[in-house]
């Protein structure tokens, strides 16, 4: 059944994301295209846009810049209406700070800033910000959805389904006779507890996409990829980012770290995204990854932690993020090192091109005690064209989601600012289960060492 919202919705950034969302909000939300909008800095995309049924005033053309947000949004946007923010170069905090004080709901699925913030942007930096932004824009003020699409968003979801799926399925003695407890304080939304309880010391993001294409020269020095390449780029060339917990003992790594908070977890390391290679796994098997700097390597990490009554950190898991894109992006990421990290010349986003291939995005919950799981989602290209030929594997898993956390978000209004955490397991299931399929879990066999390529000789 659709969710009818009836004020206007501004889809701020109309690529592959922005197309999506719109198909499936046709799809799942009862609204009036005479109040749907679309932000974007040139009029390239408004012949898909009419060919969805948009109106041709409705496309507005602006650059969005720090100088000009709030006189743009003034504009469009009032009490009761929606920013859908899929936008590069904005700072999504200036925009959801803004969104909040005037009474308008807004839904991100990543974190930006503005261009010239770019040196010094830190998702830690930017999650310490939104935490203090938490502690005054509570339930009361028109609901604010962080970070939700596929990774961030989804895989914080299968985090929590993780749990619940190890104690059911498990048949560890410990666990079994712990169960009926173990399942009470999820009802109680006491997951932290639950992850202690498992002995869970690691959670492991794991994205392997094996999506091809014909006929593209990947001899030049252009970025091909299934989502942004200039995302792409920003994420492969930045530090490292993870959280470390409360059972890893970091002088392990010691020559890799540049920066390491002990009273939250917090890790940077002094290596950039390409040049780390770590192992890992996904239903389609192992297989080598980046280690790459992720928005809810730092929320998941938070989210799990647990403090004595001085504050002082008694548990949280490691978290982090390992990722293998396409062969095409990941040769194009080899040649920008070895050109000395320069950016490509130029970025190209791949759709229509793609003919075979899957994306396997899930979690890894990792306990010495009680063994590897893993809980994800697995897409194949064909057979997902065969019910939604306009979309993909990599880009549905983003936009299944957030619409899914649109539609939350529309029966929860006044929740304030929601970080993917928070959102029912149940409710994101549920809404994302017919684009997505069902989830995989499974029990892995093999043998995983956190972060063991970073081990000190």
């Amino acid at each position: 059944m659709k969710k009818h919202f009836a004020n206007n919705i501004i889809i701020l950034g109309y690529g592959l994301v922005g197309k999506s969302v719109l198909r499936l909000l046709k799809k799942e939300i009862d609204f009036d295209f005479n109040k749907l909008y679309v932000i974007e800095q040139n009029k390239e995309d408004l012949e898909q846009f009419l060919l969805e049924g948009g109106k041709k005033e409705n496309y507005l053309v602006h650059k969005v810049t720090f100088e000009n947000y709030k006189e743009i949004y003034s504009k469009y946007l009032n009490k009761g209406d929606a920013l859908l923010d899929f936008s590069e170069g904005i700072k999504n905090i200036d925009s959801f700070s803004w969104c909040l004080e005037k009474g308008v709901y807004y839904l991100s699925t990543s974190e930006s800033c503005w261009p010239h913030e770019d040196s010094s942007f830190s998702l830690y930096a930017n999650f310490v910000e939104i935490k203090k932004l938490r502690k005054k824009y509570k339930r009361g003020y028109p609901s604010t959805v962080l970070q939700y699409g596929c990774n961030p968003g989804l895989v914080s979801t299968y985090a929590k389904l993780a749990l619940h799926e190890i104690i059911n399925c498990s048949t560890h003695e410990d666990i079994v006779n712990k169960k009926t407890f173990l399942l009470d304080l999820i009802k109680q939304d006491k997951y932290a507890q639950v992850a202690k309880l498992l002995e869970i010391e690691t959670i492991i993001i794991s994205d392997h996409d094996t999506s091809s294409v014909n006929g593209l020269d990947d001899k030049n020095t252009t970025l091909y990829n299934t989502w942004s390449p200039s995302g792409l780029y920003d994420e492969a060339f930045s530090r490292v980012e993870l959280s470390l917990g409360t059972n890893f003992n970091h002088s392990k790594i010691l020559k890799s770290v540049y920066k390491y908070n002990q009273k939250d977890g917090y890790c940077m390391l002094n290596k950039i995204g390409v040049e780390t290679l770590e192992e890992t796994y996904a239903p389609n098997g192992k297989f080598f990854g980046h280690i790459i700097a992720h928005e809810e390597t730092i929320s998941l990490g938070s989210y799990f932690a647990l403090t004595n009554i001085f504050k002082k950190l008694k548990y949280m898991p490691s978290v982090y993020f390992i990722y293998r894109p396409s062969e095409i992006a990941l040769s194009g990421l080899a040649k920008a090192k070895l050109s000395g990290n320069k950016a490509p010349t130029s970025y190209v986003r791949l759709s229509d091109t793609l003919t075979r291939g899957e994306e396997y995005v899930g979690v890894i919950m990792h306990s010495s005690k009680y063994g590897n799981y893993y809980l994800g989602s697995g897409v194949e290209i064909n057979k997902l064209r065969s019910v939604y030929p306009q979309e993909t594997p990599t880009i549905i898993q983003v936009t299944a989601s957030c619409v899914a956390a649109f539609k939350w978000m529309i029966d929860h209004p006044y929740e304030g600012i929601v970080l993917p955490e928070e959102i029912p397991v149940e409710f994101i299931v549920k809404n994302t289960k017919k684009y997505l399929g069902d989830y995989v879990f499974e029990k892995i066999d093999e043998d995983i060492i956190p972060l063991n390529s970073l081990f000190d000789n």
